[in-house]
């Protein structure tokens, strides 16, 4: 067979083909680690955010007990 300039072998195309879908494959995969990761964070801070009139209230009932003369 005969080299053509800018031509390649049809096995070069695919090993060209097969680092490109694994390339991509590993892009799509940290792609998903990565809102994988936000995604337990926006819970967290939800949580917290949830959590923050409880912490308030109880707070409050502790000065409210430790100087009752405040009200």
């Amino acid at each position: 067979m005969t080299d053509h300039p800018g031509v390649k072998p049809a096995d070069s195309v695919v090993s060209e083909t097969d680092r490109l879908n694994l390339l991509f494959s590993e892009v799509y995969t940290k792609d998903h680690s990565i809102r994988d990761r936000l995604k337990s964070i926006e819970v967290k801070l939800n949580l917290l955010i949830g959590a923050i009139p409880i912490i308030t209230i109880i707070l409050l009932k502790i000065v409210e007990h430790l100087f009752p003369g405040l009200k």
